[in-house]
């Protein structure tokens, strides 16, 4: 098990939500697997404030701005920012549900066909019992309120997908792609086919006994609920499980979900959504500084990398069953089939006369080149390749003439006696270039790969790349 501790400061508040005066139920329907109506009126249903054994609140009338902005929308947030993110806070993967590049659970446990999951839910654990004595008067630093330890379980005995306590410590019990049920609703009522449709969080909170209640109730929980700390935490958990998912998934209070059913469960009590609202937009706001580099001089990326260079002709068998053909159709040269497509990979060719061609277009499905005067080819916007310091990006996540240090590559031989000062310049791209990955440019031919190979950097080994400067004119000239 691994724990993070991860702080807030400060948590402002907005004005009370407001409610409307109706009895709508979430109806669930086994067909479309899914609650009636649009992701923000699920959503006002689901999160109908929960109270004292369970008995609910009127339906939310409307959401918390942030949430309010975001359902129903496509996540611009890509996996890649936020594993640096994720990366740069140092969290591991585990504390966020997972890997951020695999895909969510899907219903009817993890069958291709059905829906990913589209509800994340949150519960308490209404544990530790305190029974007719009082919460401890430091309840979010208590030492026995937040050990995780209790809440391990053996494989297949699983409660949830995570925990977390009121300091911020965080226990993945399964990833988000693991299929699993934890409400009656799931078991009970919706069955198997209900595995892998709902993501699951526990959020620490201790329970007493009201004494207005009976013998053995546990009715009683601590205001506020929840920490800052926790809120901040679930935020985190809810982006990460949308970024997965490709749009926002829909939060929903387990009790809200079972309280249709015979001894449905009551949390999560006192659960501030207002403060879990305002923990989202803080790190949505945070995520987007780090991105743009506002909060930190030179941002840090983790990008898998590849290799590319220029095709040769001499690295190839001899032939003419293929053709370069020119964006007006011509015939630019003949060569053979294994020629074409190495050069169709790598993006620019060097023939046996030493003419250099590049990529130009598409044509009907149809690469076509041209004839170039640079050595190496040209990248994005016309700029000259140059070896052993341009790289291949994606314009999403690096910006196109940005200046990088790519840690790995200090201290690299260069082949003329001197070493690599870990400047490159991202002034290509390509379409399998996308998300996490960088290319580096080694030179003319697969040969020219091999001092990055001899230098210890593997095949999509992830690389620690930091943005020195964004959007410079091109540094080879053209």
């Amino acid at each position: 098990m691994r724990y993070t501790i991860f702080f807030i400061a400060v948590l402002s508040s907005f004005s009370d939500l407001g409610i409307a005066h109706s009895s709508d139920h979430c109806d669930f329907d086994g067909v479309t697997m899914s609650f009636k109506g649009t992701p923000s009126e699920q959503a006002r249903c689901l999160l109908t404030p929960v109270g004292k054994y369970a008995h609910l609140g009127e339906t939310l009338s409307q959401l918390p701005p942030t949430l309010a902005a975001l359902l129903g929308t496509d996540v611009e947030l890509s996996a890649s920012k936020l594993d640096s993110y994720r990366e740069a806070h140092g969290f591991e993967a585990a504390q966020l549900g997972g890997d951020l590049f695999s895909p969510l659970s899907r219903a009817r446990t993890n069958d291709h066909n059905a829906p990913q999951a589209r509800y994340l839910v949150i519960h308490d654990t209404s544990w530790p019992y305190y029974g007719d004595h009082p919460f401890p008067d430091n309840v979010n630093s208590d030492a026995y309120v937040n050990d995780l330890d209790r809440y391990q379980r053996p494989p297949g005995k699983e409660k949830a997908h995570v925990y977390i306590n009121r300091e911020g410590a965080v226990y993945n019990q399964l990833d988000f792609s693991v299929p699993w049920r934890a409400t009656k609703l799931e078991i009970d009522e919706i069955g198997t086919d209900s595995r892998g449709l709902f993501l699951h969080v526990e959020l620490v909170q201790p329970r007493r006994r009201d004494p207005q209640g009976g013998a053995k109730n546990d009715a009683i929980a601590p205001k506020p609920g929840f920490s800052e700390s926790q809120y901040r935490w679930l935020a985190l958990l809810y982006v990460s499980a949308s970024v997965r998912r490709g749009d926002w998934i829909i939060p929903a209070y387990h009790a809200v979900m079972d309280n249709h059913l015979p001894d449905g469960h009551d949390d999560p009590q006192n659960f501030d959504l207002a403060a879990f609202d305002t923990a989202l937009d803080a790190l949505l706001n945070d995520i987007q500084i780090f991105s743009h580099g506002l909060g930190d001089q030179h941002p840090v990326l983790s990008l898998r990398t590849t290799n590319y260079y220029v095709a040769m002709h001499s690295e190839y068998p001899a032939g003419s069953d293929a053709a370069f053909l020119a964006p007006d159709g011509t015939i630019l040269a003949r060569v053979s089939r294994a020629f074409l497509e190495g050069a169709q990979i790598e993006g620019s060719a060097k023939l046996a006369d030493g003419r250099v061609l590049n990529y130009h277009s598409k044509v009907g499905g149809e690469i076509r080149w041209s004839e170039v005067g640079s050595a190496y080819g040209l990248g994005r916007g016309a700029c000259p390749l140059a070896p052993m310091r341009a790289v291949a990006v994606d314009p999403e996540v690096v910006p196109l003439n940005s200046l990088l240090e790519i840690e790995e590559t200090i201290g690299m031989p260069l082949g003329d006696g001197n070493l690599h000062d870990g400047r490159w310049y991202a002034i290509d791209g390509g379409s399998a270039i996308q998300d996490d990955r960088i290319d580096l440019f080694t030179g003319l031919g697969k040969v020219s790969m091999q001092r990055v190979y001899d230098h210890g950097i593997k095949h999509l080994q992830p690389l620690t790349v930091r943005i020195i400067q964004e959007d410079g004119d091109c540094p080879f000239g053209g």
